[in-house]
């Protein structure tokens, strides 16, 4: 049973099923964390397909454990609606680390620091993709949602696969319906966009377009173009930038395939691409170089806005309260305080006579 109880701090984010709110935590013995907790629109507060959907994704995400996705802490009720307690990435998404380079001298993020955020992502995908169930079965999970907006990068250098709402697994109750497209416009593989049944290869659709933009800056068609024609060539990241290995070239032209029988077989595969052109370069990119990039490229991290306290969370949010032992030892620490002063005091006086 929970013991926890939490106090609402501000909103993060909204999106058109679900919006996030950054909160405290308290638990027992004073334990104390901030986290993200994310809550069905009150507009589909009573949808049950959408609440099923809704924890579906907390089912998921529970069965998940890497460094590069999003971990799950807790899930929650409140009066009937379902809220999912996540750990808080204190960061920016990877659209915005985008934008925020585009104002720079290159327009762009440096390459090996682009690299390591791809690589990322791949291992995050790969493990995804391959992961198995209790009975080690295949769950099948496709993310479908594979932009730089559902990618996290802390301040510290994490790199955090985020929102699986739209995800699909063999594991889920609610089965999206044939011709019922979901996904990012700009993004998705040409079978997801015909409303067609998909599987892992339309994430390794749209990790290509993710990472021509990273690397470029752009994406690689117009934003009115959501998909190739059947016969283009898909662009190369080397035509807008310089420095950019044929292998890298050749990986995103696969990616962008329209056909998923030609991309890569796997995300396994791509990050083994990756990986290798990062070696051949001699660049080993840390968690600390990718710290130091967003801080640089976000200055203004260190001066967040005051926290606004929005409103008590219903329920089990009854905010701070200092945990049972405290008022148990408070007097006697008070008095042993007490004691010292009276006894450095002493000790002065006795010294200046």
């Amino acid at each position: 049973m929970s013991e926890a109880t939490y106090e609402i701090v501000r909103k993060l984010a909204r999106g058109g099923m679900a919006h996030v709110l950054l909160a405290r935590r308290y638990g027992p013995r004073g334990i104390e964390q901030l986290v993200a907790i994310k809550r069905p629109n009150p507009e589909i507060a009573d949808d049950e397909e959408h609440l099923a959907a809704f924890a579906d994704e907390a089912r998921l995400l529970a069965r998940l454990s890497h460094p590069h996705v999003v971990s799950v802490i807790a899930l929650e009720e409140d009066r009937g609606v379902p809220l999912l307690v996540m750990e808080h990435v204190d960061g920016v998404t990877l659209s915005e680390l985008v934008r925020r380079a585009k104002s720079s001298a290159t327009g762009h993020l440096p390459k090996n620091e682009a690299l390591a955020l791809a690589l990322a992502i791949a291992e995050a995908l790969a493990y995804v993709h391959s992961h198995l169930d209790e009975l080690e079965e295949p769950l099948r999970v496709v993310h479908r949602d594979v932009t730089p907006h559902n990618v996290m990068l802390s301040f510290d250098g994490a790199v955090k696969l985020i929102d699986f709402g739209i995800a699909s697994a063999a594991s889920h109750e609610v089965v999206t319906r044939t011709g019922v497209v979901k996904g990012t416009p700009g993004f998705m593989a040409p079978e997801q966009l015909r409303g067609d049944a998909v599987d892992h290869r339309a994430d390794i659709f749209s990790f290509g377009v993710s990472l021509h933009l990273l690397l470029t800056g752009t994406l690689p068609w117009p934003t009115d173009d959501d998909v190739p024609a059947a016969d283009a060539a898909p662009p190369r990241p080397s035509d807008r930038v310089g420095g950019i290995e044929p292998a890298l070239d050749d990986l995103v032209a696969r990616c962008l395939d329209p056909s998923p029988a030609s991309r890569p077989e796997s995300m396994t595969e791509v990050r083994d691409v990756l990986a290798s052109v990062l070696a051949a370069s001699g660049a080993h990119p840390t968690m600390g170089a990718l710290s130091a990039m967003v801080r640089a490229l976000v200055p203004d991290h260190h001066r967040p806005e005051p926290p606004t306290m929005l409103q008590r969370a219903p329920s089990k949010a009854r905010g701070r309260r200092l945990p049972p032992w405290a008022g148990r030892y408070a007097l006697p620490a008070l008095a042993l305080v007490a004691i010292g002063v009276v006894a450095y005091a002493a000790g002065r006086l006795l010294a200046a006579m």
